[in-house]
């Protein structure tokens, strides 16, 4: 296996794990939907983020609603 096979693999593999890591919040029938990331905690904004979300998965878009995400500096 060469390294960009090995590389396409892992990069699937993690595709895969995040995939398994949203709960389904509400579907449309134009297939919009929007996912909850396990663990994820409402916050004060949790309103806002819903209606945004609903108004994107309206349109048939896939929406995804992630814990918070700190980057290293």
């Amino acid at each position: 296996m060469t390294e960009n096979e090995k590389l396409l693999l892992l990069q699937l593999n993690q595709i895969n794990m995040l995939s398994q890591q949203f709960n389904v919040y509400k579907e449309f029938d134009n297939g919009g939907r929007i996912e909850i990331m396990k663990g994820y905690i409402p916050k004060n904004d949790h309103k806002d983020l819903l209606s945004i979300s609903r108004y994107f998965a309206k349109k048939g878009d896939k929406v995804q609603i992630t814990t918070d995400i700190h980057f290293k500096q």
